[in-house]
């Protein structure tokens, strides 16, 4: 099989890549920029890496033409950017995806997307199934132009599914973690750790998420794509067992690291401004794919983190 990835050396994307290389997959990947840190999968003849940007129309509908799966991973994703440069986000994650889905249009390719468990906002109601209501702030609030750009994608993929013209399968990703994640807490703890600086919690801490391994994740998707009973969905992949506040993840890190007296520092709960609203709980009910395709995670946060933190310390490239 040919994969086309979009976004394939970001952090899912190069982990997506990794395993459908070892699987014996041909690959190509499309990024804005080189990444150093991945040059080991150069050494896979099956492996092409395209440097450039979702927007050239003329470069991607080649890359479309020529694979027999569309993974659309490229996104921003990370708070910071998405506060600070909406217009941006809502290009990349909006109409750069409309593109591509209209070129998958009326071919027999799957359209494989990854969506987010941020297109539930701000519903109190928990855990969310995949048809629990969105609940969002504010249009002036640049918080939730990622949570409405990314679910105006599976807006238009059941469209074009309805209209018979596309076949799709997607996830809603549930705070995913691993080797290579940076700009989220779990990375930002780590770097902290590595530049012996305290580590910054906004707010008391107290804020929960669900926090789902990469591998775990991996595995899901995979099957979900093999499995043609699931296509033309979306599902919840995440791990409610693993259901921790900010504060609990500290202390997690901290005694993985053996530094269980580090310093912690409070700031501000609105670090990102006021353009920044933090809901305080999701978790996802994942018993619709685990009736699918029989899925459940399997890695424990000790497990998890402890990985993460070898190989960020041990210079481990390839895991």
């Amino acid at each position: 099989m040919k994969y086309f990835i979009t976004g394939g050396m970001g952090f899912l994307g190069s982990h997506f890549t990794e395993k459908l290389l070892n699987d014996g997959h041909e690959v190509c990947s499309i990024d804005l920029y080189d990444n150093k840190a991945l040059s080991y999968l150069n050494d896979w003849d099956s492996y092409k890496p395209i440097i450039d940007t979702i927007h050239n129309s003329a470069v991607v509908n080649k890359l479309i033409d020529s694979s027999d799966v569309v993974m659309h991973l490229a996104a921003i994703a990370e708070p910071e950017q998405y506060v600070k440069y909406p217009r941006k986000t809502i290009d990349i994650n909006l109409r750069a995806s409309l593109n591509i889905l209209d070129r998958v249009i009326a071919t027999d390719k799957l359209f494989f997307y990854s969506s987010t468990s941020e297109v539930y906002g701000k519903n109190t109601s928990q855990p969310f199934s995949e048809n629990s209501d969105r609940v969002l702030g504010s249009t002036s609030v640049n918080r939730w132009c990622y949570s409405t750009s990314k679910s105006m994608v599976e807006h238009y993929c059941r469209a074009l599914q309805q209209d018979d013209i596309l076949n799709f399968v997607g996830i809603r990703v549930f705070n995913c973690y691993g080797p290579r994640l940076g700009g989220r807490v779990i990375s930002k703890f780590l770097d902290n750790i590595d530049k012996g600086d305290p580590l910054i919690i906004h707010g008391d801490g107290s804020q929960q998420r669900c926090y789902t391994y990469v591998d775990d994740l991996i595995e899901a998707t995979m099957m979900l794509i093999n499995d043609k009973n699931t296509h033309g969905d979306f599902f919840n992949v995440g791990n409610p067992e693993e259901e921790y506040s900010v504060k609990e993840l500290s202390k997690i890190i901290l005694d993985i690291a053996g530094k269980k007296d580090y310093p912690v520092e409070h700031v501000n709960r609105s670090a990102y401004g006021k353009s920044y609203e933090d809901p305080d709980r999701r978790v996802p009910d994942i018993s619709k794919i685990k009736e699918a395709i029989g899925w459940a995670p399997k890695t424990d946060i000790y497990d998890g983190l402890s990985r993460v933190y070898d190989y960020q310390n041990t210079g481990n490239r390839t895991k």
